[in-house]
């Protein structure tokens, strides 16, 4: 009964977590436990990356993906 409450402390903890790369590392133990949870977690990161990526763009800077937005000036190197 211990060990669940642990799993539902880290899914917790995952769940707030603004990085995929430790909900990567615990997804195969959290998924089986917490599947609609750990899919929703998924879909948070997935959409602050996107929303990053629009904000970037808009102010004229260059998104994660090296991409930039078609009307910011050339950059000078």
């Amino acid at each position: 009964m211990e060990l669940e409450g642990l799993y539902s402390r880290l899914m917790r903890r995952m769940g707030e977590e603004e990085s995929l790369t430790a909900l990567d590392r615990w997804e195969a133990v959290l998924r089986p436990r917490f599947p609609e949870q750990v899919q929703k977690a998924y879909a948070r990161r997935r959409r602050m990356e996107k929303a990053g990526i629009f904000r970037e763009i808009q102010s004229g800077g260059r998104c994660s993906a090296g991409l930039a937005h078609p009307d910011a000036p050339p950059v000078s190197k």
